[in-house]
């Protein structure tokens, strides 16, 4: 399997993969990956994010992308907290937890990712 050096994908699958052999690129970067897979036919998988994937799987012949995943990537926002009175920092994490709260659990993420045409190239966290 060919992945991006440095990936936290391909970091995960170093750790992890037990009955196949992982072949790093020189350098980070999906065009690499792609470029060293093609160039020897004795990779048979590449890993990556899976819209970078699903536009590869159309140019590269007789490739598919796997349903499921392996790992994902969970996005967050790291604010300091301050001792003492609430800040309008905490005010404004407070507001901004309970907002996204809302519009995961009210459906309008899912909403937004099927009118963007994004299905299954994106989730919603649990």
């Amino acid at each position: 399997m060919v992945v991006s050096r440095g990936s936290a994908y391909g970091l995960w699958l170093e750790s992890n993969l037990k009955n196949a052999q992982l072949h790093l690129t020189s350098e980070p970067g999906l065009p690499l990956s792609r470029e060293l897979f093609l160039s020897d036919d004795r990779f048979d998988a590449i890993a990556g994010l899976r819209p970078w994937l699903i536009s590869q799987s159309e140019t590269i012949e007789n490739s598919r992308v796997l349903d499921g995943k392996f790992t994902s990537v969970m996005q967050s926002v790291g604010l300091p907290k301050k001792e003492g009175e609430e800040s309008e920092v905490d005010v404004a994490v407070n507001w901004l937890d309970s907002w996204v709260k809302e519009i995961k659990d009210g459906g309008e993420v899912a909403k937004l990712i099927k009118e963007f045409d994004v299905v299954g190239k994106l989730s919603v966290a649990d």
